[in-house]
Parts: structure tokens; C-alpha cells; sequence
């Protein structure tokens, strides 16, 4: 969007228009510090009305009900809108398939995919300490103070290190009842290392550091069943647990799956080189909405947050290029970093052949986020929200409590 408005010149002609059923972009990559208490929930929530250029597109609040490309058409809960081009970029959801069973219907799995699934978390760990607190029984309270991280990829890894330093040195304090030799964080993953798509550094790194922090780290397992109050580790081990985190993967909109074109196992749409759909010209697809193979690895890239800015200011180009009857210029993917914060104090940076550790590492992923977040006054925020995490400890209650 801010590349189309910026770039349109009046003999264009041009009417855009955004449908969304939230009125804010979202920053999802901090959405684990807004639910861990660090960054409060608005400073990662943009809201399209501020978005610059404001006359020069139409926002309409409404959900898509379906996508029809034969007749270029969107129906949304507002009406049916006729395009030209169409740019795909309805997100993802979190994908829970892998971590269904018979027994999975008698307790719910939190996901991070939403502010509001970063709020209900955040709510639900102070109502467990709460509840914990009441408890006599050092078993009760073990088995109440459990908590379960399946997946550690990048957003498991950066999970269980913030959830150990909000509880130990956070949340914990306000209830003395509860000793804290019974809180258990145990990270899931069913490959063999952490980190498996980041620099090959990284990955052990991060398990010494979590290790060292008390995390226990089950490498090459997954969860093959849960119930009201356990979960079963490959079959063979049964874990008294009070919480669940579900953060093994993503799929695709829904509306992106109906649309009978070419996808793949994830519901991601098969992109060209111009980030088009082959068979639907001026059809694009973006981020997590888009199937993109590098063409010297012929492998598929990582959905970063990076990846989705750089691919909407090619798909920019390309719309004004093919109203201008002009080139359009392909995409070409790089990685020149790789972030991944590990609590308070620690993270792992890479830019280029350049790799940091620790706090210098911490530093430069904050402000390498507060850049990608859009609006100068969220960017400010979002610093001063982790200064004074650091400073005045973080933020307890939730708006429910």
C-alpha cells in the first residue's frame, strides 16, 4: 500500500482500495513480548487511519467471504468489490493439525497468531499463578505450573526464554506461596536441533542458554496426544501440564484454500518470479499468503517479516510497471539477517558475514524491530516499553485483571 501510493502519478488513474476485517496492521514478530508483558498490545497495532497518503486509497472494514478470479471479484461482508489487480496478503493462521488427537477436545492449546491470542495468554498465565498460589500441595502445584511449548523455530525459541524471565522474575514475585522449584518450561520440537533454519551457530547457542535457564528441551520428540490436564510426549512419556502453547506451524487463510488454484501442503499459493499467480494474471500473492522458490536452491524461503516488506515493494513496482506498459522487475530473495532475542539480556543478530551475542545482540534486535514496525510514534513506544521492562520490572495485569 505505501509503496502504490507513493509511486501513482495522476495519470494513472489509479482506485485502491484495502479490505481487512481489523483496522490496524499488525506487527506479529513481537506479539510474544506483548504477551509476556514487555511491549504493550497497542504499540505493535498500526492503525490504517494514520497510514500516510490517506486520500489516496479506500479502506473498507469488512471480512472476505470469497475470492472469485474467473470473475474478478472479492465478496466481503460489506458487498461485492470488481478488481483489476488484486494483491493477496491475508496472513495466515496457526496450523494445530500436528498436535490433534482423540483426547485433544478436553482442553484448549493457546496459539500466537493474534493480539487477542497474545492478551488471552498473558491473562491466562496470571489466572494460573493466581490459582497456584491457593494450592498447599507442592504435586498440585507442580503439575498446575507445567508449561508446554510445542515447536522451536524461531517464535518457540524467543517464547520459552521470555516466559521463563516474565515467571521467574516477574510474575513469580507477587505470589510467595508458590516455590518456584515446582514451575516447569519444557520446550517441544521434533527436529533434532533448535533453530534448524537459522545460522548453524545459533541453534546451539540458544539450547545452552535455555538449558542454563532451567528450560528442559525434548529434541526430536512431539506431542502425540493431551487431555484436561496432561499431555503425552511420542507415545511414551505422560507430562502433567497446565498450559499448552501451540507454535509448530502455519497454514493458509481459508479463503486462500478455496480458491481451487495452485498451492502447496500449506495452502500457499504457487508464485512466479514476479510474485504473480501463473494462471491469473495481475493476481499477486504475498508473505505468508505466497509459495516462492528460490531459483538457485529451487527450496522454498522462510516467511519472515523482512521477506513480506521487501515482496510488497516488488509487487508495487510491477502493478504501476504493467499500467506504464513498462518491465516488471522479478524478485530476488535474500536473508542478509537472522534475529532471534532470547529473554532480558541475550539474542543471536547475523547481517551479512557480521554475528552478534548477547547483549549487543539484544540492543540491535530491538532496534532493528522498532525500524520494521510501521510509525514513528510506535517506534519510540516500543523502545520505551523494553527500557522499562528492564528498569521498573514488566506489566502485570492485563485489562481483564
Amino acid at each position: 500500500m505505501k509503496h502504490l501510493t507513493r509511486g501513482q502519478k495522476p495519470r494513472d488513474n489509479l482506485e485502491i482500495t484495502i479490505v481487512s476485517d481489523e483496522n490496524f496492521f499488525l506487527f506479529s514478530p513481537l506479539l510474544h513480548e506483548v504477551a509476556l508483558g514487555r511491549i504493550e498490545p497497542s504499540h505493535i497495532a498500526y492503525p490504517i487511519r494514520k497510514l500516510p497518503n490517506r486520500d489516496r486509497f479506500t479502506f473498507v472494514l469488512a471480512g472476505v467471504e470469497e475470492i472469485n478470479l474467473d470473475d474478478r471479484q472479492v465478496k466481503t461482508s460489506s458487498g461485492t468489490l470488481d478488481f483489476d489487480y488484486l494483491v493477496l496478503a491475508l496472513g495466515c493462521v496457526a496450523d494445530t493439525s500436528v498436535l490433534s488427537s482423540p483426547a485433544s477436545e478436553m482442553r484448549s492449546i493457546f496459539t500466537l497468531r493474534t493480539l487477542g491470542d497474545a492478551i488471552r495468554l498473558r491473562s491466562h498465565l496470571i489466572d494460573i499463578f493466581k490459582q497456584a498460589n491457593q494450592l498447599k500441595s507442592p504435586d498440585q502445584q507442580s503439575k498446575l505450573l507445567t508449561f508446554v511449548i510445542s515447536g522451536s523455530g524461531y517464535i518457540g525459541v524467543q517464547l520459552a526464554a521470555e516466559l521463563r524471565d516474565y515467571i521467574f522474575e516477574n510474575l513469580a514475585r507477587f505470589y510467595p506461596a508458590i516455590d518456584r522449584d515446582n514451575i516447569r518450561i519444557i520446550l517441544v520440537e521434533e527436529d533434532q536441533h533448535l533453530l534448524a533454519r537459522s545460522h548453524p551457530k545459533f541453534g546451539p547457542y540458544a539450547l545452552k542458554h535455555l538449558q542454563r535457564r532451567g528450560i528442559e528441551i525434548r529434541l526430536k520428540s512431539r506431542i502425540t496426544s493431551w487431555g484436561a490436564d496432561y499431555v503425552e510426549i511420542n507415545n511414551s512419556e505422560t507430562v502433567s501440564a497446565g498450559t499448552v502453547i501451540g507454535v509448530t506451524g502455519v497454514a493458509a487463510s481459508s479463503q486462500i484454500t478455496h480458491l481451487g488454484i495452485d498451492t502447496d501442503s500449506t495452502g500457499r499459493v504457487l508464485v512466479d518470479e514476479y510474485l504473480e499467480v501463473p494462471a491469473f494474471p495481475n493476481v499477486f500473492a504475498l508473505g505468508d499468503c505466497a509459495h516462492f522458490r528460490e531459483p538457485k536452491t529451487g527450496q522454498p524461503i522462510p516467511h519472515r517479516a523482512h521477506t513480506a516488506v521487501r515482496q510488497a515493494r516488488i509487487a508495487a513496482y510491477n502493478i504501476l510497471a504493467d499500467i506504464r506498459s513498462q518491465n516488471k522487475k522479478p524478485y530476488q530473495y535474500s536473508n542478509p539477517f537472522d534475529a532471534v532475542t532470547l529473554g532480558n539480556s541475550r539474542a543471536v543478530f547475523r547481517f551479512d558475514g557480521l554475528r552478534f551475542y548477547g547483549i549487543l545482540a539484544r540492543l540491535t534486535c530491538l532496534v532493528g524491530y522498532s525500524i520494521l514496525v510501521p510509525g514513528t510514534h510506535n517506534r519510540i513506544r516500543i523502545l520505551i516499553d523494553w527500557l522499562l521492562s528492564v528498569i521498573f520490572k514488566r506489566r502485570h495485569q492485563t485489562p481483564e485483571n
